[in-house]
């Protein structure tokens, strides 16, 4: 018996404080006399029916406060453009485009750059060199194929580039979807 008592101690202790107001207050059939003494005691341990009522009443406004808040916030994201949206999302919660590697994001645009300048260089000595061809054909013949060289190379320092910049904001946007995870986590 004494077990039994204590186990129902420790059920009750572990309610939460609108449980054991709700079992303060129920019917006396619902409960057993020793139950409802143990839920009045664990009442009066933490503060008595009156303060658990407050505090209670007090968490359910500030719940439906917050919820307020975030409808009227979603109101206002569904209204933005969506790039505006994100910059609102972001600003609302302090994220800021954080980069971590801004050497190699960097490092990312400057091929991308060269690149594009390697692309425009050998399209113009195309043209420069096909202009020539009825003059010099063999040389001319092999300026163009230079110029489609350069053209290729370039085009792959694009694509180097761009794949580091786009690597690079793959993890700058894992990371903020972890703090953001983690923040919502955290009760």
């Amino acid at each position: 018996m004494n077990d039994e008592r204590k186990e129902l101690e420790e059920r009750i202790r572990k309610l939460t404080d609108e449980e054991v107001v709700e079992m303060v207050l129920a019917k006396s059939s619902e409960y057993t006399q020793e139950a409802l003494s143990l839920a009045k005691a664990e009442a009066d341990k933490r503060g008595g029916l009156k303060a658990l009522r407050e505090k209670i009443d007090r968490e359910r406004e500030l719940r439906v406060k917050q919820e307020k808040m975030e409808r009227e916030l979603r109101v206002k994201q569904e209204k933005l453009e969506p790039e505006q949206r994100e910059q609102h999302i972001d600003a609302e919660r302090g994220h800021k485009d954080v980069y971590h590697f801004k050497t190699l994001l960097s490092y990312g645009k400057f091929m991308s750059g060269i690149g594009w300048f390697m692309v425009v260089l050998g399209a113009c000595a195309v043209i420069l060199a096909l202009s020539y061809i009825a003059v010099v054909s063999l040389t001319a013949l092999a300026a163009v194929l230079v110029a489609i060289l350069v053209i290729a190379f370039g085009i792959g320092m694009v694509a180097s580039g761009q794949l580091i910049s786009c690597f690079v904001s793959i993890e700058k946007n894992t990371r903020t979807a972890c703090e953001i995870l983690k923040q919502k986590s955290v009760p």
